[in-house]
């Protein structure tokens, strides 16, 4: 019971050394320093593998930026899903007149393999509503395209194809369900 506890033990601080997060601060020129008041945005770096170091970028508010898995510990070589976000800020003189959602959003999500742009990216214009899905092949689009309507977003208002990153026909117009 004594062996079982203390490689229990063992393998929690184990586990718990190697995944621990790194902070680190950015200045406006995109410059990483340790100065916090000059910081614009903060960056938590966590390992997850030797591999696999997942980062994720926030504003001086805690407010979330962007995350993703980069393969190398500089963060150079995006490898994995990417999630981009948004949050829009209403003019206090309009805030009686407009009424948008505030909070942050997803603004995009895809995929990076090795570096390059992967599969089907989408972006969103507010939360849950679909603007564009584009499909890249080694970071080029190649694939299907597809425009959401803005007014009923289960229709696609256009869609069409790329090859090579340049746009194959003129794409067309639809009002099919998607």
């Amino acid at each position: 019971m004594k062996r079982f506890l203390c490689l229990l033990m063992c393998l929690t601080l184990y586990i718990y050394a190697s995944c621990q997060t790194k902070k680190a601060f950015i200045d406006a020129k995109g410059v990483f320093g340790a100065d916090k008041k000059k910081a614009v945005n903060y960056i938590l770096i966590t390992k997850l593998s030797d591999s696999a170091y997942q980062m994720k970028k926030f504003d001086m508010r805690d407010t979330i930026v962007m995350q993703g898995v980069f393969s190398d510990s500089l963060l150079k070589v995006p490898n994995g899903k990417f999630t981009y976000y948004k949050k829009d800020k209403l003019d206090d003189r309009l805030r009686d007149v407009v009424h948008i959602d505030e909070n942050n959003y997803i603004k995009q999500v895809g995929f990076y393999s090795n570096g390059q742009k992967t599969g089907t990216w989408v972006e969103f214009e507010k939360r849950n509503w679909k603007s564009y899905s584009y499909t890249y092949e080694n970071d080029k689009l190649n694939g299907t395209y597809l425009i959401y309507n803005q007014h009923d977003n289960k229709l696609i208002d256009n869609e069409g194809n790329y090859i090579n990153d340049k746009k194959n026909g003129d794409g067309k117009l639809t009002a099919t369900i998607h």
